[in-house]
């Protein structure tokens, strides 16, 4: 049914995005495909996750790239995120982390830490924070 094509399209789009974000270190087209998959489902928690870790990380990738550093666009993507899937076990960390880093505000921070390791207490990612 269209829905249910619609949703894989979705996904697709962002397995792409991360492929181009992590494996080509190209960050224009990694935004790009993250973008189109949220045009289809703006609450894609994944692309909304990577979109932001994107926004937020992007000064570490080629010079060549078009996308910028945009920390509050990066802070708008987390809270979507969150707001579609309070309990995104990826997204509570790297917001955590962006908290921490970016924005040096550190009790937001545990608090998602710690509401990582409440879901999943061998979180890893979140024990290393």
């Amino acid at each position: 049914n269209k829905t249910e094509w619609t949703a894989c399209r979705a996904h697709t789009l962002c397995n792409l995005g991360l492929l181009h974000q992590t494996r080509f270190d190209n960050a224009t087209a990694a935004d790009m495909l993250y973008r189109a998959s949220l045009k289809l489902d703006e609450g894609h928690v994944h692309a909304l996750n990577n979109c932001a870790t994107l926004l937020e990380r992007v000064e570490k990738m080629s010079s060549r790239e078009t996308v910028r550093e945009d920390l509050d666009g990066a802070e708008a993507m987390y809270n979507r995120a969150l707001l579609t899937d309070p309990e995104h076990g990826p997204t509570l960390v790297n917001f955590g982390y962006f908290m921490e880093k970016k924005r040096k505000k550190y009790l937001e921070a545990e608090a998602l830490y710690n509401k990582a390791l409440q879901l999943d207490p061998n979180n890893t990612f979140a024990l290393r924070n």
